[in-house]
């Protein structure tokens, strides 16, 4: 029964996926408090408008407003930074749901 459990070896991140953590994480620093909250949220949690809103006690259209910004903030710093492509279509779908 324990043997099982230590069959398969821990899943691990490739180092490619920690870069890209560390890197998301770096650009995150540039938003709001409120903004990387629910960028998190949002993106990371995979949380709709409507539950944002009743975690940070806002309203559902308020909220796809502040995601809206915090995106459009991060394009922003990424176009600073000489990266052009997001992956708008990606992103935008997610911010209509």
């Amino acid at each position: 029964m324990y043997e099982d459990a230590f069959s398969e070896p821990a899943l691990r991140p490739s180092p490619e996926e920690v870069l890209s953590h560390v890197y998301f994480a770096s650009l995150l620093r540039h938003l709001t408090e409120e903004q990387q909250e629910v960028v998190l949220l949002r993106f990371v949690g995979g949380l709709s408008h409507r539950e944002i809103a009743e975690v940070i006690e806002s309203n559902p259209d308020a909220v796809k407003m502040k995601v809206y910004r915090a995106v459009q903030r991060l394009r922003e710093i990424l176009r600073n930074e000489g990266i052009n492509n997001l992956g708008s279509a990606q992103v935008g779908r997610r911010e209509r749901e």
